[in-house]
């Protein structure tokens, strides 16, 4: 995970409230507005067992705002039906290392970010 300014467009990341695990990681589209707030994103990078990855991919539906199947259901399935354990790392302390790509506008910002420090 990173924690980005504008997490708008992102997954955010949703923590125990001691702060050590994960609970669940929530869709822009499918987020109220307290998990709007939410800083931390989801990264896209996971390390997870196979074994458990297909497992809990049999057990993901469409049921969200956008109708689609989100792989990152997977980790509530684990941990709320399963009782696994997960945890959300921030390991990329400069969120362009990892910010994705869904719109022209954010190719844009990502690309004027990039010659921006070219330059520098």
């Amino acid at each position: 995970s990173t924690m980005i300014d504008n997490p708008t467009g992102y997954g955010r990341i949703v923590r125990s409230s001691d702060g050590k695990h994960l609970e669940k990681i929530v869709e822009e589209k499918d987020a109220d507005d307290q998990i709007r707030k939410i800083r931390e994103i989801n990264s896209g990078i996971c390390i997870i067992d196979s074994a458990e990855l297909f497992r809990a991919l049999t057990e993901v539906t469409p049921n969200n705002s956008q109708k689609e199947y989100y792989l990152t259901d997977v980790f509530t399935i684990l941990i709320d039906r399963h009782g696994k354990q997960a945890v959300a790392l921030e390991v990329a302390p400069d969120p362009i290392e990892v910010t994705g790509v869904n719109t022209k506008e954010q190719l844009q910002e990502l690309e004027t970010e990039y010659f921006t420090r070219q330059k520098n």
